[in-house]
């Protein structure tokens, strides 16, 4: 199992500013994320508005 930072280490660290996108609905799934710190929101695109489905902390 990992320890502290090591997943990071082993797996490669991606720094994401504020308000962008990591990926979108219909792309393919070859990424896994953990969020290490901040938080992250899952949107739905509802009849043309993004609403909050989860937030992640």
């Amino acid at each position: 199992m990992f320890q502290g930072d090591e997943a990071f280490r082993v797996l490669g660290r991606v720094v994401v500013e504020e308000g962008l996108s990591i990926f979108r609905e219909g792309n393919g799934g070859m990424l896994a994320y953990a969020v290490q710190s901040s938080s992250v929101e899952i949107l739905w695109e509802i009849e043309g508005e993004q609403v909050v489905y989860a937030t992640i902390d």
